[in-house]
């Protein structure tokens, strides 16, 4: 059994075999195929087609026009027949030369634009940290199935000596009770750690399309990141909520502006064919158009001041948050990382009495009962290892995402 033992905690300590598959690859695969990320480059679309227009309104435009005009006159012509035709064709530019309304709002387009290309950056960030953490989440539990295949085994293998030992009257029906409830309980834990295999396994297809391998190789480089410092970063979404301000404040400014005339410069240029005339005239027209809107409502201007106070609210609340929340993933990463070593402390632990429970069992010293419960200890004590990796593990992305560093670990280089 002492090989039994020594199995056990080389499955808790390190990984099991070559992998399969990777995490970066099914970052990869969820990068590509998530149905939410046809979503994401929608909505940048969006802002960049109003970026598009708003630009369109305040830069200098031209057209190309033609027109076919046919006249009739009087009722003696016969129906059908037009009195003339006149073809004409040309071209007409407009230069705006003071706008200062469009300007503006042509301006917080841009700035919603960037706000909008951070945003989707952000999101398929987020998609990439959710991919990891289920990933590291159902690779805990295939280790952990297999801690608990191993247990079982174990198990059954004691039942059968204490059935044998039973038998020959060296032991009780009360010792072969608690050895048959020792494989009804490992059972137990083998079929609670199978369905959530399954669930952890679907989580991952739901996120790439695809299933992951039965053996899967753990991230450990994540159980000895080198930590940071506290200082608040601007990170996406503190720069999103910036940029979303500043574009607030940009559309009021523009709304008060709204009084404000407006000068264009029009110029058109035309040649007309007319066959009730063998002239074939040129026109070139120029002139200056000064605009003077109705002034905007009270309703407007103050519609666009709540705006500007909202987006600044919420960038001053961005401001708080990310701070705070940097601070929590340090503080989780570095906890966790305690609570591994004192895990790792206690399996050696374990791992000796079980020896002596075992050595002192086979030589009649101890009970079946004090066997049986320190081989139990040892297989939760293994467990609780590996489930401490694996918080280790998920607290190690946050703080990378936290630190804007997730994208560099996962080798998926700049987001599109």
């Amino acid at each position: 059994m002492r090989k039994t033992i020594s199995s056990v905690l080389a499955l808790a300590c390190c990984g099991m075999a070559k992998p399969l598959a990777t995490m970066r690859e099914a970052v990869a695969q969820a990068l590509r195929n998530a149905p939410e990320v046809q979503e994401y480059h929608a909505t940048y679309d969006a802002a960049k087609a109003r970026r598009s227009s708003a630009w369109g309104a305040a830069l200098p435009s031209a057209e190309l026009f033609g027109s076919h005009t046919e006249q009739f006159h009087g009722s003696g012509i016969t129906p059908g027949t037009p009195l003339s035709r006149t073809n004409q064709a040309g071209l007409t530019a407009s230069i705006p030369l003071v706008q200062p309304e469009g300007w503006l709002r042509a301006r917080a387009a841009s700035q919603t634009l960037e706000a909008a290309s951070i945003e989707r950056r952000s999101r398929l960030a987020n998609l990439a940290y959710n991919t990891s953490v289920a990933w590291i989440e159902f690779v805990g539990i295939q280790h952990r199935l297999a801690l608990a295949q191993a247990r079982t085994a174990s198990s059954l293998r004691s039942f059968e000596g204490v059935r044998m030992r039973t038998a020959a009257g060296d032991l009780t029906q009360i010792d072969l009770r608690q050895a048959q409830s020792s494989v009804l309980s490992s059972k137990a834990a083998e079929t609670s750690l199978r369905g959530d295999s399954l669930k952890a396994s679907e989580a991952i297809y739901l996120l790439c399309g695809e299933y992951p391998q039965s053996q899967v190789e753990f991230p450990d480089s994540l159980l000895s990141l080198s930590v940071g410092s506290q200082n608040l970063l601007e990170t996406a979404s503190i720069k999103t909520a910036r940029l979303l301000s500043e574009s607030a404040a940009s559309g009021e400014f523009a709304a008060r502006l709204g009084v404000l005339p407006t000068l264009h410069f029009l110029w058109s240029t035309s040649y007309a064919l007319d066959n009730s005339t063998s002239e074939r005239p040129w026109d070139h027209r120029g002139e200056l158009r000064l605009s003077v809107g109705i002034p905007p409502s009270p309703g407007a201007i103050g519609s666009a001041r709540a705006a500007m106070r909202i987006a600044d609210s919420r960038y001053r609340a961005a401001l708080r948050i990310g701070a705070s929340r940097l601070r929590m993933a340090l503080h989780v990463y570095e906890q966790s990382k305690t609570a591994l070593a004192l895990h790792l402390a206690d399996s050696a632990a374990v791992s000796d009495v079980a020896t002596g429970r075992e050595t002192a069992f086979a030589a009649g010293s101890n009970t079946i009962s004090e066997f049986l419960s320190a081989q139990k200890e040892l297989y939760a004590t293994c467990d609780n290892l590996w489930q401490a990796r694996t918080s280790l593990s998920v607290a190690g992305l946050t703080l990378l995402k936290e630190n804007e560093e997730l994208d560099r670990f996962l080798g998926i280089g700049d987001h599109p």
